[in-house]
């Protein structure tokens, strides 16, 4: 799946392949955040997750349930994960 942002909209699309043409998500991020998904503070099981800093997106992955997250770090493995790690 390459790096944490590919896994995610993968896992959350249901495209399980690489995904060559996805805007780089350094760039694009906040773009495709703010035109396609909605900012809640009461995830639900399969919402993106989404950390990052005053200046750019840090890191994403699906929300488990129970604070839980699923998420690729790097070229890693996918991991489970609490909300906070």
């Amino acid at each position: 799946f390459g790096a944490c942002h590919h896994y995610a909209f993968a896992k959350i699309l249901s495209i399980y392949q690489m995904c060559t043409e996805m805007p780089l998500p350094e760039i694009y991020g906040k773009q495709i955040l703010s035109k396609y998904f909605t900012i809640t503070t009461a995830p639900q099981k399969g919402d993106l997750v989404v950390y990052y800093n005053a200046y750019s997106i840090e890191h994403w992955g699906i929300y488990l349930g129970n604070n839980k997250v699923e998420s690729k770090w790097g070229s890693q493995s996918v991991y489970r994960h609490s909300l906070f790690d």
